[in-house]
């Protein structure tokens, strides 16, 4: 293997990133992480990116809207309020008297549907993982058991790296990194049964309301004669998930299997920052519970969608500059005036966008206004780089270069005040 860029796992997420990332390899000791036992009965958010992702593998699915019911009482409810939303939460991490901010709420949706695609969870990873190795083998079944700074130590051999994308939950990672991290997390115990709950066959995802039901949701298949798969709060044993199971389940229903998901259900924490050189991928990887499979196909076509920008950047600035005379440096000189000149007016556009003059009234911020002003900023930028010839990777690299010559300045500093 001459990879110097590796992913770590391979799970879905770490499968995305490799299909459209070539010059990628993967690292894992098996393909489909913790997804694959779960079979047809994971819910995927109908979007865009998910959409790319299905039709660029080439797995045919159908556009399915989920029904989800909320169940309190025996009963299915007309309708989740913020109560009962915020029940199903503090059920589910085990803590009564949990207070999450207001908007932070949610349980995969608020509604009373899914808009979601309906596919063969194993057709797709067998074609990310056909589409991985069209172009070689690319894939190494092997333990991690040491990340260091340049270096994958395995439990047969090393691999040294330049860049490293990590698909693994981040407490693992940091602890790979022999960096331990403080991360919330609560465990779910999973079960897949060949039933539904009781008198709710018709239904596609349930939320159980009620403290005294132990399970907190149940997801249906998505192709049919395919299993449910059951969620409760905590780690069970044998005798406390059978026990759990009867208040949902008929009598006469059977487990396929069960396991304990120890991250089942994190919390968002912003502080998890990826080391030097690593790109933290997928809501495991990134700790971050909102993150869906869309935006892990947003990620892993970012490098694709950057240089797009420079490109599309570069076709609209040739109408202004003559990329022919980018060789003369006189040339070169008078663009670089003029689109300081240009820069500046556009950098008071932002500081006019929010109330920066202590002396005058407030006025409302207007978010948008001043996240389109700073890309007006940025693409003057852009344009500063195209007329200097930069590239987006020498960008990156110089990016890095000029980082190190600030953070070692900063440490000195640090050092001398001390």
């Amino acid at each position: 293997m001459n990879h110097k860029k590796w992913i770590v796992g391979g799970g879905i997420n770490g499968l995305i990133y490799a299909f459209y990332n070539r010059e990628y390899g993967i690292i894992t000791p098996h393909i489909g992480g913790d997804w694959k036992r779960m079979q047809n009965t994971i819910v995927t958010h109908a979007g865009p990116m998910t959409k790319k992702l299905l039709e660029d593998v080439g797995v045919p699915y159908e556009t399915f809207t989920r029904k989800v019911e909320y169940i309190k009482g025996g009963k299915v409810i007309p309708e989740i309020g913020f109560d009962d939303q915020l029940a199903v939460i503090r059920k589910k991490i085990g803590d009564p008297n949990h207070c999450p901010p207001d908007d932070d709420v949610a349980i995969s949706t608020g509604d009373y549907f899914i808009s979601s695609y309906v596919f063969d969870f194993e057709s797709l990873v067998e074609g990310l993982f056909k589409g991985i190795n069209v172009d070689g083998d690319r894939v190494v079944l092997d333990q991690v058991i040491r990340i260091m700074d340049d270096e994958i130590i395995t439990s047969k051999t090393s691999y040294e790296y330049t860049a490293l994308v990590s698909t693994i939950p981040a407490p693992i990672f940091w602890n790979l990194r022999k960096m331990p991290r403080d991360l919330e997390a609560h465990p779910l115990t999973m079960a897949l049964v060949d039933s539904p709950p009781k008198g709710l066959s018709e239904c596609d995802t349930m939320y159980f309301v009620d403290e005294t039901v132990r399970c907190v949701r149940a997801n249906g298949p998505n192709v049919s004669g395919g299993p449910y798969l059951y969620e409760f709060p905590g780690r069970l044993n044998e005798q406390g998930l059978k026990e759990a199971l009867n208040q949902v389940v008929p009598a006469e229903a059977k487990v396929i299997s069960n396991w304990v998901n120890e991250f089942g259900c994190i919390k968002t924490d912003k502080q998890n920052i990826p080391p030097r050189n690593t790109i933290f991928c997928g809501r495991m990887a990134a700790w971050e519970h909102s993150l869906k499979i869309g935006d892990v196909v947003r990620q892993a076509t970012f490098d694709c969608d950057m240089r797009f920008v420079w490109n599309r950047q570069a076709e609209f600035t040739s109408k202004f500059v003559d990329i022919e005379r980018l060789d003369d440096q006189k040339y070169r000189e008078e663009k670089t005036r003029e689109y300081i000149l240009h820069l500046y007016p556009e950098v008071g556009e932002i500081l006019n966008a929010v109330n920066y003059k202590v002396h005058r009234g407030t006025h409302e911020v207007d978010e948008k206004a001043v996240k389109l002003e700073i890309v007006d900023c940025f693409k003057y930028l852009l344009n500063l780089m195209l007329v200097w010839g930069m590239s987006p990777e020498e960008l990156f690299d110089l990016f890095n270069e000029k980082s190190d010559i600030v953070e070692e300045r900063w440490r000195k500093l640090q050092e001398e005040s001390r």
